[in-house]
């Protein structure tokens, strides 16, 4: 077998740095690219680098969860959920990752794999992620009719970020489970976040 000179392994290791910096660079600009785009809304053009950048590196796991966001914002919720689940198999340590997947699950209605999910990744979330999660997985069981389990994450929420939303969901779960006195004090508390809300009112007064 012949031996390849020194000067000829030189070359060829030259050849497969410079291949491989083209290809770095390659990336970076698609991935500048994407995000030029995404931010000033131009959300095709930004699906596009985003594509290209993960069919050229595949492993690469933020890639995918931009392309998620690009098609969240085109409305394609199937694509973003296929993309959110691709980034999670190559990092599933981004809770981010999770609960973009699970907005995704609650957009299309699919309120079984919002829990699923969340209840998945309820130990990696983050402190600044949890008025969020408890939300999202809240409103998740108010919509499956569970409401014990709604009231639990929806106390959560209320704790950390008390929205219109969330203490209107909340006063409807206790009014479910017989809780009216519970009820009106949360529904209360929503309509004094808007007074104008002709659901609120209504809903307290049947309370």
């Amino acid at each position: 077998m012949k031996r390849i000179s020194r000067k000829a392994f030189v070359a060829l290791s030259l050849v497969a740095v410079l291949s491989l910096a083209g290809a770095a660079m390659a990336q970076e600009e698609a991935y500048q690219n994407g995000m030029n785009y995404f931010k000033s809304g131009k959300y095709v053009e930004a699906a596009a680098e985003f594509q290209a950048l993960v069919d050229e590196a595949p492993a690469y796991d933020y890639g995918y969860f931009m392309l998620g966001n690009s098609f969240v914002k085109l409305g394609k919720t199937e694509q973003a959920i296929n993309n959110f689940k691709q980034a999670i198999d190559l990092n599933g340590e981004k809770y981010v990752y999770h609960h973009s997947l699970a907005t995704s699950y609650q957009k299309s209605r699919q309120y079984r794999m919002v829990t699923e999910t969340l209840n998945k990744s309820e130990s990696i979330v983050e402190d600044r992620y949890k008025p969020a999660f408890y939300t999202t997985r809240g409103q998740a069981f108010y919509a499956l009719k569970k409401w014990s389990d709604a009231i639990n994450d929806l106390e959560k929420a209320k704790s950390l970020k008390p929205t219109e939303a969330v203490l209107t969901s909340l006063g409807v779960s206790y009014f479910k489970m017989g809780h009216h006195d519970k009820a009106a004090g949360a529904l209360k508390s929503a309509l004094s976040k808007n007074p104008k809300s002709v659901t609120n009112r209504q809903l307290r007064a049947e309370s």
